[in-house]
């Protein structure tokens, strides 16, 4: 089975390593929803999104709702690049 190609950031709880045995756990149970409860960086929720699940993701780090959303949801690549632009206006300030 292929690894997913998604981009996470990396810590030592990651989930990637136990995504095809939670997959298999899923296909034993005929799931057709994944709760990842504990979401993270939000691997295990792109994963089964990419598989085609309904997923919906929980935790309470701010980060983590991010990736998230953007895993779940998508984001606005516009509105991407209009704040990166307007961040590259702004002045430097020393020490940051």
């Amino acid at each position: 089975m292929p690894m997913l190609k998604v981009r996470t950031v990396a810590y030592k709880g990651s989930k990637r390593k136990l995504l095809e045995n939670i997959e298999q756990f899923a296909e034993q149970i005929n799931a057709k929803t994944v709760f990842d409860g504990f979401s993270g960086t939000g691997i295990v929720s792109a994963f089964f999104r990419s598989k085609g699940y309904t997923v919906c993701a929980n935790d309470l780090n701010d980060s983590s709702y991010l990736y998230g959303r953007v895993f779940l949801e998508g984001y606005d690549q516009d509105t991407v690049q209009s704040v990166i632009e307007e961040m590259n206006t702004l002045k430097p300030i020393d020490g940051w």
